[in-house]
Parts: C-alpha cells; sequence; structure tokens
C-alpha cells in the first residue's frame, strides 16, 4: 500500500513534465550541397482499449492509478463501451491538497471508488450537451461554452475538455483539466 502510494505521489509530480524539443542551428562554410531530411512520420495506431489508452499517455498516468487502485482496470481493459472523463496531471496539480486527498486517498478505497467510477460513464460517442449519467449513479451536466466543451460536476466545479476523444474498441477517453467528484 505504501508502494502504491508512492507511486501516486510521483505520479502527481511527474504528470505533465514535458520535453522541450531543442534544437540548434549551425552553419558550415564547407558545406557544399544541400540535402534535406525527409519530414518526420509516426504511425499511430489507435488504442486497442480504454486501460491502453489511459497508461500509454503520460498525461493520464495518475489517473491510470487511480482507476486500477480503485479495482476498474479489469473494467477498462473488457467491458464497455464506456467513455472516461480522464483528469491531466495538470488538472490534478492545480486542484486544492485537500481535494487530492479524498479523491485520491488509497486507504479510503470506498471514496477512491466512487471517484473512478463517477469519471466513468456508459456508453460511447461524443460528449454532447445534456446530463450523463456515471457508472457511480451520480449526474454530470455537459455544456458549451465559448467552444469548449465543459464538464459540471455534482459539487458545481467544472472541468474542460482539453483534446479530442480518443478512440478505442471499448469506448473513448476524454482529457480534463480538473477533477470530478460526485455529491457527498
Amino acid at each position: 500500500m505504501k508502494l502504491r502510494a508512492t507511486a501516486v505521489a510521483l505520479a502527481v509530480a511527474a504528470a505533465g513534465t514535458g520535453l522541450a524539443a531543442c534544437g540548434s542551428s549551425s552553419s558550415s562554410s564547407t558545406t557544399t550541397s544541400s540535402t534535406r531530411a525527409a519530414p518526420a512520420t509516426t504511425t499511430t495506431t489507435a488504442p486497442k482499449n480504454l486501460l491502453a489508452a489511459l497508461s500509454t499517455n503520460p498525461q493520464l498516468r495518475l489517473m491510470t492509478l487511480a482507476f486500477e487502485s480503485a479495482g476498474l482496470a479489469d473494467t477498462l481493459y473488457r467491458k464497455g463501451p464506456y467513455i472516461v472523463l480522464a483528469t491531466t496531471g495538470a488538472g490534478f496539480r492545480a486542484a486544492p491538497k485537500e481535494t487530492l486527498a479524498t479523491v485520491l486517498d488509497t486507504k479510503n478505497r470506498t471514496q477512491l471508488v466512487r471517484y473512478a467510477s463517477y469519471n466513468l460513464v456508459p456508453g460511447s460517442g461524443p460528449l454532447t450537451p445534456g446530463t450523463v449519467t456515471t457508472v457511480e449513479g451520480g449526474t454530470i451536466t455537459v455544456s458549451q461554452e465559448g467552444g469548449k466543451t465543459v464538464l459540471t460536476d455534482a459539487t458545481g466545479a467544472k472541468a474542460t475538455v482539453t483534446a479530442p476523444g480518443i478512440t478505442t474498441a471499448n469506448g473513448t477517453v476524454y482529457a480534463i483539466d480538473g477533477i470530478l467528484q460526485p455529491g457527498p
């Protein structure tokens, strides 16, 4: 259990740490021909399942740990379809420490399960304005504000979808910039 808490703490610290691309510019007076490097191409295959989509995205590692600690990894691996509302590392870092202590306390498994299952919505497809019911049984309001998809939880807190959804065989993952919590 202490190892899991340490992993969560490290994930909070490391989430969002990006590597900046470094470049150098140099010129040489002895260059006799000009060559142009071919543009880098990346072949990306969509993750096979929700767990793979979460665990392969460095920004979503802490959310992956939350789902695993809550015992929902198998659900994200096999079942579906589900929509996962995954708080990014930046979203966790921006949250008050009290909120983090509440939603990610591995010693309070009941609260952790409530938090994780509140961020899991049965079904698939895009998030459209209206109300969705979560696996936990609570509701989240989906709205459009300034061209962005905004989610409002049972406490009135808001989170914005930060990137297009990642579609997998058993659902879609949406990265969000805040923590969504069920009501009391």
